[in-house]
């Protein structure tokens, strides 16, 4: 076979490279950096992923209680959360296994931190430390706040505890026995009734308080209702009656300690349910503290600032690639003479070498 033959689709396809190289015109700059080095990330303080993971884990933990975390996107048929949250009241607390818990949680994570050798750490890392043991003992002071809170909630809400504990069992996915969780929540209906009836007598503050955990109360009620109706054909069948009083005596009363009992606005001090303290809970079969030393000694990625810029980059490339093709308009003619006589001399010099 000739060698101009052997060479010719080589040929031709430089041929037609030179084409669309020239059709394209003068190329924009790609904007990217000729430079990385100082895109890269400067070092984080060692303590920031132990800060971020006590913060979650404990946010986490607490929504495993009634009224322990916003509601809405849990369980098979959960309400998903909405803007008005944000604006929503502060959750009052109802749950004595919650608080307990979760100064279990932070005593475990106080002595943990407190084993973490701080002359091995950066001047930053040793700030971070102090301030997440300074977080740490500001929510073990704001459980024994809510425990008090407790106190004074049960003394308006002494029903509030058979609801709480119908919450938690199906938060910690126990079975349901309808027949008999439509007994509790009948019995509840009739101890509002008999509050709504011959409220307590306390203060403005202590009724505004209670009407508030009423009102969260019953949006809890409501969630655990819509979680089991019309999945479980006993639990709709046992509780649609009950569950339609229940809910309209909470309202009921609801609307009684903010309009009867505030507009009364008795001069008496907070009346504080007679309850034994809260203890705190028994350690866990697991620990609830990872190993924060091997979370401190985790190498950090120096190209993460790189690597999120590299999308930006992109873009501006392609919208500096659109201007030109817009700008361009119609694309330059191919000068036929001059190709010819480009693939003519490509030609001779391919059979010069063979």
């Amino acid at each position: 076979m000739p060698a101009s033959r052997r060479t010719a689709p080589f040929v031709t396809f430089l041929i037609f490279l030179a084409c669309v190289v020239s059709a394209r015109g003068p190329q924009a700059p790609d904007g990217v950096p000729a430079d990385l080095r100082p895109l890269l990330a400067a070092p984080q303080s060692e303590l920031r992923m132990v800060a971020q993971r006590y913060a979650l884990d404990r946010a986490t933990l607490s929504g495993n209680y009634a009224n322990g975390a916003a509601r809405g996107g849990g369980g098979r048929r959960g309400r998903a959360g909405n803007a008005d949250q944000a604006s929503a009241p502060s959750l009052i607390p109802v749950s004595p296994a919650r608080i307990a818990r979760l100064e279990r949680f932070d005593a475990n994570w106080q002595a943990a931190i407190k084993r973490i050798d701080s002359s091995r750490l950066t001047a930053q890392a040793r700030s971070d430390l102090a301030e997440l043991s300074a977080t740490i003992a500001a929510n073990t002071a704001q459980l024994a706040e809510d425990a008090r809170t407790l106190g004074q909630v049960l003394t308006v809400t002494p029903f509030a505890p058979a609801i709480v504990r119908l919450v938690e069992s199906r938060i910690r996915v126990e079975d349901m026995n309808a027949q008999r969780a439509a007994a509790t929540i009948t019995e509840v209906a009739k101890d509002i009734s008999r509050l709504t009836a011959t409220p307590p007598r306390v203060n403005a503050d202590q009724a505004i308080l209670g009407a508030t955990a009423v009102e969260q109360l019953r949006a809890i009620t409501t969630e655990w209702f819509t979680f089991y109706n019309g999945y479980d054909p006993l639990f709709t069948w046992w509780m649609g009656v009950p569950y339609a009083k229940v809910d309209d005596a909470l309202k009921g009363y609801a609307a009684v300690l903010r309009g009867k009992v505030v507009a009364e606005n008795l001069a008496m001090p907070v009346s504080v349910a007679s309850t034994p303290p809260i203890a705190i809970a028994a350690q866990p079969p697991f620990p609830d503290v990872p190993d924060l030393n091997e979370i401190i000694a985790l190498p950090q990625d120096e190209m993460r600032d790189v690597v999120s810029e590299t999308p930006v980059l992109a873009g501006k490339a392609l919208e500096r690639a659109k201007a030109a093709v817009a700008a361009r308009g119609q694309p330059q003619p191919f000068d036929r003479a001059a190709g010819r006589a480009e693939l003519d001399a490509l030609i001779a010099r391919a059979g010069s070498s063979a």
